[in-house]
């Protein structure tokens, strides 16, 4: 190990309590909080966008309510699992 690098790690050592962290470490997990918990409710949102987008395209077909809410559910389930429920059920859309 070189001069530098002890320097270095003692230096983080001393600021962060004992624990040594990379450089940058702290906006990267702070980022990476902040993305995680945008995530989960921008989610949310948009699966229930698509859930009104299924139910409504399924209604302009004219099918009754309860075959419209079963698109609108299944809708749903597709923007939440970003795609993965269609792929899975093998739907298309």
């Amino acid at each position: 190990m070189s001069e530098l690098s002890r320097i270095d790690s003692a230096q983080l050592e001393t600021i962060h309590g004992g624990e040594t962290v990379p450089s940058g470490g702290g906006l990267l997990k702070t980022a990476g909080r902040v993305a995680g918990k945008l995530a989960w409710p921008v989610t949310a949102v948009m699966a229930g966008v698509d859930g009104k987008s299924g139910y409504d395209n399924a209604r302009a077909q004219g099918h009754g309510v309860a075959r419209s809410v079963g698109e609108g559910a299944l809708s749903a389930l597709n923007g939440f699992t970003l795609g993965a429920s269609n792929w899975a059920l093998g739907r298309k859309e």
